[in-house]
């Protein structure tokens, strides 16, 4: 409580700072039979505080949130995308770093964006390029908890010892992982990949994509398509065919040959104007079951909206089971 407690206090000194004519005040601790309650202009508000707000986690925020008559959202940072999403649903939103949209009809109206988030200087370790989350991928591909000894791990991930050192130092700095003796171990595998799914999503993701295709045959009959070796289904298609869960709208494909090699299939040809995004493949051999489900659900967070949330959340809840 003290966390969430420190979270709001944050939230309410910022959203002062930028609305001062408006009065915002924490109500006493003793009145609370939620989370948190506060008064802006004269309305009280009961607040729900997180942490974090994941995308995959909007639908039952948004849940918990109707169910327990909360009408305001408060949490460290929310991005824009999730922001929208909640609103949307009639949530008010207000965040640590000043981003808020808070609406009581004819009564008060308050909408603040653009604010971002102040990374600590451990957070700012965390902004790795493609070959630290190379490293990150194959830590949170690993069947147990304890890491393996640097070359062993810059083998798996096909990155050089220096910059598995300088990963394992950052995570071990921001409480990602642990030291044993002489051994080093996972403590956090839900912060860590939700931060990588975050991490890959919006800074390597455009930078990995090589090119596109255009369908010569029906999308509908994307399953009679054998890829080449060396080519792998991602997103809708690949959550497919791991659960069967959701029918493919969007399609992307992993590879570690040229784009053009997709004519082979005689269903695609390459096109810079397509709709089936292709992107290099950043791991090494062949992608284990678990690796599947982790590459997979940040492909369906990235497509952010409620169809491919929902089969995100089921990914995480039947194959990622660290996460429950």
């Amino acid at each position: 409580m003290i966390k969430k407690h420190q979270i709001l206090e944050s939230a309410v000194e910022n959203l002062r700072n930028q609305c001062q004519r408006i009065r915002v005040e924490v109500c006493p601790q003793f009145n609370w039979d939620c989370d948190g309650l506060i008064e802006i202009s004269g309305i009280q508000f009961r607040c729900e505080i997180k942490q974090y707000v994941k995308s995959s986690h909007i639908p039952s925020i948004i849940n918990q949130c109707k169910r327990d008559g909360t009408n305001l959202l408060v949490a460290e940072y929310i991005s824009r995308t999730s922001m929208d999403r909640l609103v949307e649903q009639d949530i008010n939103v207000l965040d640590t770093s000043g981003n808020c949209f808070i609406e009581i009809t004819d009564r008060l109206f308050i909408h603040i964006t653009g604010n971002k988030k102040i990374l600590s200087e451990k957070e700012k370790g965390m902004n790795f390029k493609i070959s630290g989350i190379k490293v990150l991928f194959s830590i949170l591909t690993l069947e147990d908890e304890q890491i393996p000894s640097i070359r062993n791990l810059a083998s798996k991930s096909g990155s050089s010892n220096g910059t598995v050192k300088h990963v394992i130092d950052v995570l071990e700095s921001n409480g990602y992982i642990f030291s044993s003796g002489k051994n080093k171990f996972i403590k956090d595998r839900e912060r860590l990949l939700e931060d990588w799914v975050s991490l890959f999503n919006r800074s390597q993701r455009s930078a990995l994509q090589i090119g596109r295709a255009s369908w010569i045959i029906s999308n509908k009959e994307w399953q009679k398509v054998s890829l080449p070796e060396g080519m792998i289904w991602g997103g809708d298609p690949g959550a497919y065919l791991m659960n069967g869960y959701m029918t493919p709208a969007e399609f992307c494909i992993y590879t570690e040959l040229p784009v053009r090699e997709i004519v082979k299939t005689k269903a695609m040809v390459p096109n810079k104007e397509g709709d089936i995004i292709f992107y290099q493949k950043f791991w090494e051999g062949k992608l284990s079951e678990l690796g599947s489900a982790i590459l997979f659900y940040a492909d369906l967070i990235n497509q952010n909206n409620s169809r491919c949330l929902e089969a995100a959340r089921i990914i995480r809840d039947e194959r990622l089971t660290y996460t429950k």
